[in-house]
């Protein structure tokens, strides 16, 4: 149990450093834009930013400021910019920017692995449904779809299917899904490639299916198939769009990170606690064995041997030297001692105990 928690604790700390993180909000870089949302909150520009994948893409920062939010990059924008460094970022001021009244910046400073390729949104990362969605980069419509999703997302991914797939999803889940993968509200300029009925054209004729974000009526200049919560079905030919792929539970190619963190993270982490505790086993092991017997035979330690001597005092006036029993041990017993003590007389002397000592 205690290995479970560590590990996810683990895998938690690792994978909550790959999140997004923005700068504050400073003055805007005038120009550099690629394109222009209409959202509702500051949060769902930089979201929508973080998730782009469009023409011009990747997003660097954004201008957010009375209602407007306008995704920016300094190196890639027709328009050019006032105010970017060499990498098409906004060069960060120390001035504060209000954005209820200014125009103001900030610039994305992390994206997770996934949002690192360009001109390829992310996966969905919420555990539901729409989870297994994902777009390609931009294709035309010829291109084979299905083997471009599998290209890029594995083995498992296939092209989306209005009926089966889109229908099915409720209109909150529509929004959440448009919302993380960048699919904002456009007309006749963005196309989202899916099939209907398993069907890749309109009739069996040139007519390719997709879908708009219009979050209304479509153009008047559609043949409109169907709608969905915002979506508009359509059919074209000589266009270009991104594939939407399903992943049929599994992550395919393209998206490694939930593999990574579900299966990577926890084994690695598991294998290495493992390894620690073996070690610390196999050291108390050792000690253990090691206290138990010590083989003196080789031992440059020698045994103290117990030596019995007798003492003797032979007359009243003087304590003679006299020699101790000879030992048995290894180190040399004293030859002579000398006692300092009051005279004692002969019946005194007869009656002093023998003692046993033992040499050190």
């Amino acid at each position: 149990m205690l290995i479970i928690q560590i590990t996810t604790t683990f895998a938690f700390l690792v994978t909550s450093t790959i999140a997004n993180s923005w700068t504050p909000m400073f003055p805007e870089c005038y120009g550099a834009d690629i394109r222009e949302v209409y959202v509702s909150t500051q949060e769902e520009c930089k979201s929508g930013c973080a998730n782009y994948a469009g023409e011009r893409g990747p997003c660097l920062f954004v201008t957010w400021g009375n209602g407007r939010c306008i995704y920016k990059n300094g190196e890639t924008s027709v328009y050019g910019c006032r105010g970017c460094d060499s990498n098409g970022y906004c060069a960060q001021k120390s001035s504060s920017c209000n954005p209820a009244s200014q125009y103001c910046s900030t610039n994305l400073l992390m994206r997770s692995n996934r949002q690192l390729r360009s001109n390829r949104p992310p996966t969905t990362t919420e555990p539901d449904a729409i989870a297994s969605f994902s777009l390609t980069s931009y294709t035309s419509e010829t291109t084979d779809h299905g083997a471009l999703c599998t290209r890029e997302f594995g083995s498992d991914a296939v092209v989306a299917d209005w009926d089966k797939d889109l229908k099915q999803l409720s209109v909150t889940e529509i929004q959440r899904l448009v919302h993380s993968l960048g699919i904002t509200p456009t007309f006749n300029e963005k196309y989202y490639f899916v099939t209907k009925g398993a069907e890749k054209v309109y009739r069996s004729g040139r007519r390719v299916y997709f879908f708009e974000r219009h979050d209304g009526p479509a153009p008047s200049n559609w043949l409109v198939h169907d709608q969905h919560a915002g979506l508009s079905l359509g059919s074209w030919y000589d266009v270009r769009g991104q594939v939407v792929c399903k992943l049929n539970g599994a992550i395919g190619n393209g998206d490694a990170t939930p593999y990574f963190t579900t299966f990577i993270l926890p084994t690695a982490a598991t294998g290495i606690i493992l390894a620690v505790c073996v070690c610390f086993w196999a050291r108390k092991c050792r000690r253990s064995t090691g206290s138990k017997s010590i083989n003196t035979s080789n031992s440059i330690h020698r045994t103290l041997t117990p030596v019995a001597a007798t003492i003797v005092v032979p007359t009243e006036n003087s304590i003679a030297k006299v020699p101790i029993a000879t030992e048995t041990g290894t180190r040399p017993a004293p030859v002579s001692a000398q006692m300092s003590m009051p005279p004692v007389s002969t019946t005194e002397m007869q009656s002093l105990p023998v003692a046993a000592v033992q040499v050190v």
